[in-house]
């Protein structure tokens, strides 16, 4: 296969050819952590299923990537507006005990909805990578696969398991 063929998200464009791994997580272990004993470390331990290549051209990286910034805003502003309306209702409470649990709850609500804005981040790295595991995570999906990885974070993953 050569590294310009049509693109198979449009089927309109050349693109070029990009890389990304796939596999299933099988456990997760929490321990903690031995510099610090507020902190834990997790170990995660995956089965490699394999990787895939995909042709994907340069508008369609780019429709990928406004896609997701728009997506991320989207949900931010919905659980920053969340946040902010049970944070408001709290005063109007007259238990400071229900007030308390309130207010807490209304600033977990507010954090969460930063998570989102890492997606943003994501989006401009390794945007190609990102576009085909986008395109093809679906199907993967249905066959049991639940983990996908770009290139640099596979060679990543690999150096980790072959430090130990």
């Amino acid at each position: 296969m050569d590294n310009q063929s049509l693109c198979e998200n449009c089927r309109k464009r050349l693109g070029k050819l990009f890389t990304f791994y796939y596999g299933k997580q099988l456990s997760e272990q929490s321990f903690p952590n031995l510099n610090n004993l507020n902190e834990t470390t997790t170990i995660k331990t995956y089965r490699i299923g394999g990787k895939q290549q995909v042709v994907v051209c340069r508008v369609c990286i780019a429709r990928n990537i406004i896609m997701t910034i728009v997506l991320s805003l989207v949900l931010a502003a919905i659980l920053g507006g969340v946040g902010y309306f049970v944070l408001s209702a709290a005063p109007k409470i007259s238990s400071n005990e229900l007030a308390s649990i309130v207010r807490g709850v209304g600033a977990i609500i507010l954090l969460c909805g930063l998570a989102p804005l890492g997606l943003m981040i994501m989006a401009f790295s390794e945007p190609g990578e990102n576009t085909a595991i986008n395109l093809r995570s679906h199907s993967l999906r249905q066959m049991g696969y639940d983990a996908f990885w770009t290139t640099k974070d596979y060679q990543r993953l690999e150096s980790r398991q072959l430090a130990k």
